[in-house]
Parts: structure tokens; sequence; C-alpha cells
């Protein structure tokens, strides 16, 4: 345990000087991560599909706030959509200002729940996200989260809709009149999307859950917050598998779902320790109030409990 807490306090220590740089760090990450999703799932745009584009991309975004990359990664859409054809990027163009639009009158303070629940649903960890924003932040985070959930969905169906209007088509107005019968499809397919609005459900409810849990006044609240956000979704998923006959994503989504239990408590580590074999209660009274207060001390190394320095 000694160990564990002096790494702790290393890591601490080791952020608390370099957190400029390992933020632009973990922002060019996050970035490079997003841009090359983008480029997989569309890649009409063949010169931005190098690897250098990419790279200079995210290293600009690296000294933005976190809704840069948002902007820059709506550009690549855009850009990509112009490459397949004019029709695709005035439609598409379209949609996603309008998205963007939403998105920013609505919670454009957590861009970082937006970016990383696209990249959780692309790598098979979509649990991480609800559970660790449920510890660290509020229920705003909830829906920028929407927000990625939907933008994830909606960029496959419309990359599909896009080029199944492009290909064949002779005439400019013969494809704009196939891309506008698309995107009618395509709407309508989002809306009833069963993946989609499933991870809706469930990974709000799990932000929820944890977010309300863990501010409980009880002990272990951390804790219980992650478990039972775990089960939450876990029961939603399943449940939606076994009714949309998709069982055969069960073991993908248990793997997943466990080693997002595993960086939501490698995050609670971090930003939450407290020792609760010596809370203290204590009361106090004014001219109007009682008042009943359970202290909770953080957990500290031994030698800082024993004030050596």
């Amino acid at each position: 345990m000694e160990t564990l807490l002096d790494f702790r306090e290393s890591v601490k220590d080791f952020y608390g000087k370099y957190d400029a740089y390992i933020v632009s760090g973990w922002k060019f990450l996050t970035a490079l991560l997003s841009f090359w999703f983008i480029n997989g799932r569309l890649g009409y745009f063949e010169k931005l599909n190098s690897i250098f584009v990419v790279l200079i991309l995210a290293l600009f975004c690296s000294f933005l706030p976190i809704n840069g990359i948002v902007l820059v990664g709506a550009s690549l859409i855009l850009i990509h959509l112009y490459g397949l054809s004019l029709p695709a990027f005035i439609v598409g163009g379209g949609i996603l200002v309008i998205f963007l639009l939403v998105y920013f009158s609505v919670t454009p303070r957590e861009g970082y729940a937006f970016v990383l629940t696209m990249l959780a649903l692309e790598l098979g960890i979509p649990c991480t996200v609800p559970l660790v924003f449920g510890l660290i932040s509020t229920p705003a985070a909830a829906a920028a989260m929407c927000f990625g959930i939907i933008s994830y969905y909606m960029l496959g169906s419309v990359a599909g809709a896009t080029e199944a209007a492009a290909s064949g088509k002779t005439s400019l107005a013969e494809e704009s009149q196939e891309l506008i019968k698309n995107i009618k499809t395509l709407l309508e397919s989002i809306i009833k999307d069963d993946r989609l609005v499933l991870a809706l459900i469930s990974m709000v409810a799990v932000l929820l859950v944890v977010y309300l849990i863990r501010r409980m006044a009880v002990k272990y609240s951390w804790t219980m917050a992650i478990v039972i956000g775990t089960l939450t979704f876990l029961l939603v998923e399943l449940t939606g598998c076994l009714v949309f006959d998709r069982m055969g994503e069960a073991l993908g989504l248990l793997i997943g779902t466990a080693f997002a239990v595993l960086i939501a408590f490698i995050v609670k580590f971090f930003v939450f320790r407290v020792d609760y074999s010596k809370v203290v209660n204590v009361q106090f009274e004014d001219g109007d109030y009682y008042y009943y207060v359970k202290a909770v001390p953080k957990v500290k190394k031994g030698r800082e409990e024993r004030g050596d320095n």
C-alpha cells in the first residue's frame, strides 16, 4: 500500500510540474485517434489520409481548447464529403453545421465527453466514458455524451448514404435527387437504430447513477458508484442484445466493460482516496442551526502522517 501511495504522489507531483505538456500531449493523442477514425470511416479525399497530415493536424490541435478538435474534425468530414461529390458536401455539410450549432448552444464546455465518447465506441469500451465522467464531472456531461453517440452512428450512416448516391449517377441532378432520397432514409434509420438508442439509454443511465451515488455521504461511495454503474450498463446492454437477437456481441461487451471498470478504478485511485477507518463526526451550533459534519481524512503517505519531511 505504501508503494502505491508513493507512486500516486510521484505521479501527482510530476503532473503538477509538467501539466501544460501533459495536457497538450493528451490533446495530441485524442486528436490523432479522432482524425484517424474519421479518415478510416470516410477517406474520400485521399490527400487527408496521409499520416503526416493527420500528425500535423493533431499537433496543431494540441495547442487549442478541446473544442478545437471538434471543429477540425468537422472540417475533415466536410472535406471528405466534398471529395466524394458536391451534393454530398452541401447536404452533409448542412446537417453537420446544424448539429454543431445545437452542440455549442447546449453543452460547449464538455468537449472531452463529446470526443472521448466517439473514441470509446470505436475502441469497444463505451462504458468508460459514463463511469469516468460520472465520477469527475456533472450531469451536463451526459448531453455532450449524447452528441458523441449520435455523431458516431451518424458518421457511418452518412458515409453509406452519400457513397450510395454517388455511385452510378452520371449527372449532378441525378446524384442530388438520389442523395436527398438517401438522406431521408438515413434520418429514418437513425431514429430506428437499436444500437444508437441502446447506447443512449445505457450510457446516460450509467453516468447519472454513478454521479448520484458517488455524491452520497456513505462509506465507499465511489466504489459503490463504479460497481452499480457497471451492473446498470451490463443489465441494459445485455437485455438489448437479448431483445434484438445480438447475443453474439455479449463476449466483446463483457471484455470492453472489464477494461472500462479498470480505467474507472485507476481514475478513482488518483482522484479520490480517503481513509474511512479515521472518520470523525463533528457537531457544533450557531444562533440558528445545529451542524452535524462527518469528516473523512484523505489517505496520505506514512511519512506525511508522521510529519516527516
